[in-house]
């Protein structure tokens, strides 16, 4: 007999899901918020912003079943969650300072670590006061009766047909905003199932497993893109050193341009044979 998992095809535990990821997310979350302050480090800022997503995949999902005071919280989160890409950009710039000649490099360095110093600055600050984490942290989640999430299509098969929908777009039009659209709907998609392990089990690992590459080439290409534009622009630098970003942008320009070019192969694991089985988990 095929096991079963606990909620598998409920629709009362479809309510559960939102309250379990939010209040999971919000205790990483307040964590990752000390780390922040206390060291700044790369990784705590990563993390963070990577759980401040998760959450609002969570508000964006099931937002018609959730109460006005959690989906609130979207606008706030959104506004943090873009302070801390900055500072990850950065973070990601410095990396990339390899590439440029020695006699530059340092220089550069030296002046993206200045923005990041001052970016870094501004999240402490915000963060060390009351903001919208301890508004996420107080929140008593109230779980959605049964009878409330009539009328909600499943939350993994909407983030399904919006990557579907957003890859048809790319294979016509390759513009930087679709395949950042298609970024933010595969992340979706890939936090939407890991949403529902407990309840889809293996079918539901599997699935998310295999769309992680598919992610990371897309996140590699922001990535390029963010980096193109920092150094493109970068100020306060001397002529030869904003001479070297300059030739740093064009080189990323082209791999920006490769990568669009390969977007179409991004895709296959999207509704192959994992596809298949998480479905037949759902029902």
């Amino acid at each position: 007999m095929e096991e079963m998992y606990p909620g598998e095809n409920s629709e009362g535990d479809l309510a559960t899901i939102p309250a379990r990821t939010i209040r999971t997310e919000s205790r990483k979350i307040q964590v990752l918020r000390q780390e922040v302050v206390g060291s700044g480090s790369a990784e705590s800022v990563h993390d963070l912003r990577v759980s401040i997503r998760r959450v609002r995949t969570v508000l964006h999902l099931f937002g018609p079943i959730l109460t006005e005071d959690i989906r609130k919280l979207e606008d706030p989160l959104r506004t943090l969650f873009r302070e801390l890409g900055e500072i990850r950009t950065l973070d990601i710039a410095v990396r990339a300072c390899d590439e440029l000649e020695p006699a530059v490099r340092q220089e550069v360095i030296d002046r993206l670590l200045s923005l990041r110093n001052a970016n870094l600055k501004t999240v402490v600050s915000d963060i060390s006061a009351h903001c919208v984490l301890d508004d996420l942290a107080s929140l008593s989640i109230s779980l959605p009766t049964a009878g409330s999430v009539t009328g909600l299509v499943q939350p993994i098969r909407v983030a399904h047909r919006g990557v579907v929908r957003s890859f048809h777009r790319i294979a016509k039009s390759r513009e930087i905003a679709d395949v950042h659209r298609l970024r933010r709907r595969v992340k979706r998609l890939r936090y939407a199932v890991e949403f529902f392990e407990p309840e889809y089990g293996p079918p539901a690992k599997a699935y998310a497993k295999g769309i992680v590459e598919m992610q990371d080439q897309l996140g590699k290409t922001m990535d390029m893109v963010s980096l193109r534009s920092l150094f493109q622009h970068l100020g306060k630098i001397s002529q030869q050193a904003a001479k070297a970003c300059k030739q740093t942008a064009r080189h990323l320009d082209l791999q920006v341009r490769h990568q669009k070019r390969c977007a179409s192969e991004w895709q296959k694991g999207l509704s192959g044979k994992a596809w298949k089985d998480l479905k037949s988990a759902i029902g």
